[in-house]
């Protein structure tokens, strides 16, 4: 049988992004969304490729983050109890400041789509959707600069990336086999496998998250060799 190509349009759907390219500011994204599932699902994809996050459980928590926190772009779903996203946005849009409100929606009925843009969202998505639409749709509206799974090089942009540092201590919280994974994964510069133990950390362990997703958004990879060193010195 002949292979035939997948189409632009198809791998752009099936790449997944890893990283920031480095030099460009920190973004700060909100997720608005009840759904406890879908929320951590979003903060968590937002996190990992290096993406500053906040979250609200309703509209009117996302009021009054804006406020306090001025995101760049926020994800609003709108169907939501106390405050629902249509109300929210409203909200937010009457204080005037710029900001990129992306409606996350389950209805594709075209009168429903037309009212949550008249309401004040500058795009949606309908559910369920591809997580590559969640980059492009950042990309469109900030853009962003994203890294993806399949480029072998780093972008030719500067790095401006300030010294990463990290208690050695922290990587206590992978296992051998993770440990040994990510490891390999940064003597072969294999970004993949590296984001594979990335997804498979702990909600609590919080800063290592950081710190490899900083180190994997700025191929510092003999960062992340450094600190499996430090922390096998330690050991008794």
């Amino acid at each position: 049988a002949r292979l035939h190509a997948l189409p632009e349009s198809e791998r752009k759907r099936r790449r997944r992004a890893v990283g920031i390219a480095p030099g460009q500011p920190n973004y700060r994204i909100l997720v608005v969304e009840d759904k406890r599932d879908s929320r951590r699902l979003l903060v968590k994809l937002m996190r990992l490729v290096g993406l500053e996050v906040q979250e609200a459980v309703n509209g009117e928590e996302a009021v009054q983050i804006n406020a306090s926190w001025h995101p760049h772009l926020i994800w609003m779903d709108i169907d939501m109890p106390v405050l629902d996203g249509i109300r929210a946005t409203q909200a937010i849009k009457a204080t005037g400041r710029k900001v990129a409100i992306v409606a996350l929606t389950a209805s594709a009925f075209a009168h429903e789509r037309e009212s949550i843009l008249q309401a004040g969202c500058d795009d949606l998505l309908v559910k369920p959707f591809q997580n590559a639409d969640l980059f492009d749709m950042i990309h469109r509206h900030l853009g962003v600069q994203f890294i993806y799974a399949d480029q072998t090089q780093p972008l030719n942009v500067p790095v401006t990336m300030q010294e990463l540092t990290l208690d050695p201590a922290h990587l206590e919280q992978l296992s051998t086999a993770q440990l040994e994974t990510l490891r390999q994964a940064a003597v072969l510069l294999d970004l993949e496998s590296a984001q594979e133990v990335l997804v498979s950390l702990p909600s609590h362990a919080a800063l290592l998250t950081q710190y490899l997703a900083e180190a994997l958004r700025n191929y510092r990879f003999d960062k992340i060799l450094a600190l499996i060193s430090q922390w096998e010195a330690m050991q008794p």
